[in-house]
């Protein structure tokens, strides 16, 4: 990967959103090589063979003081609140049970692979 400018814009609305969010982002995923992209089942143009980042928000955001209930429930619904901050920073925006999908690839993109959206 060539670290360039996209990279530390990347990196620099990543922290935007972390310091909105007022918690930790837990990454599980960033750049990836090829043979990394497809042993993980990554489409073969995955933004993460350029720059992307996949975040799990942390529940303690203080935006989560209202919301109660199961953990998993709460982590979509953390997830549906991060992602309303993320539409001002990122093109790419891909909503999971358990993560975003964030990227930056100079076009918007929205998609929904939530269990029972």
């Amino acid at each position: 990967m060539i670290v360039d400018e996209r990279f530390w814009d990347h990196m620099q609305r990543l922290q935007d959103l972390r310091d909105w969010w007022a918690a930790p982002l837990m990454v599980s995923s960033g750049h990836r090589c090829e043979q990394h992209n497809e042993a993980v089942g990554g489409v073969p143009d995955s933004q993460h063979l350029h720059f992307a980042t996949d975040v799990h928000p942390s529940l303690s955001s203080p935006h989560m003081q209202l919301v109660s209930g199961i953990d998993g429930r709460r982590l979509q619904i953390a997830c549906a609140v991060l992602h309303g901050k993320a539409e001002e920073l990122f093109d790419g925006i891909g909503m999971y049970d358990q993560f975003l999908h964030l990227d930056l690839r100079g076009e918007q993109a929205r998609w929904d692979y939530r269990t029972g959206s």
